[in-house]
């Protein structure tokens, strides 16, 4: 993970700059475009399951999914 956007579903659920995402729902993420994907197959409202590594910890969360708003600049 690059960035956490703040008020984001993301950072609700404890994500941080620097994790890495291991499985979406169960599925190996291998690249962005699988997180992405895996993200894609849900509604706002929704919440993916994500197993991630942060300094050699295994660690499962659940995002809930909210609207899409760009990081201004």
């Amino acid at each position: 993970i690059r960035d956490v956007n703040p008020g984001s579903g993301a950072e609700a659920a404890g994500l941080k700059s620097g994790d890495y995402v291991l499985t979406a729902d169960g599925s190996e993420v291998a690249s962005s475009a699988d997180l992405k994907a895996a993200v894609d197959a849900h509604e706002v409202g929704e919440a993916v399951q994500l197993t991630i590594l942060r300094g050699g910890s295994v660690i499962d969360v659940s995002v809930t999914l909210g609207e899409y708003a760009p990081a201004e600049a």
